[in-house]
């Protein structure tokens, strides 16, 4: 059985990044997004969402206590709203 890296909670608060990105950015690129472009810092309560620019993956961006947690969900096609 494996162990669980990242619990999101309905506490967060989630952050849509409104432009597609480029999903073959590591969690230092989205990072680099979160304080270039977002001007902001990575938080406990924040959790950061990009899409990729075909709409079928997703990338969340989340702090956790000195750590930094990300997730691919791939497969899936989010529409534009």
């Amino acid at each position: 059985m494996g162990r669980v890296v990242c619990q999101l909670g309905g506490s967060l608060k989630y952050r849509v990044y409104s432009h597609p990105v480029d999903m073959r950015k590591s969690f230092r690129g989205l990072t680099g997004i979160v304080h270039s472009e977002i001007e902001r810092q990575l938080s406990p309560e924040d959790v950061y969402v990009f899409v990729g620019k075909n709409r079928r993956i997703l990338k969340l961006l989340h702090r956790e206590g000195h750590d930094i947690v990300y997730e691919k969900v791939g497969r899936c096609l989010f529409s534009q709203a």
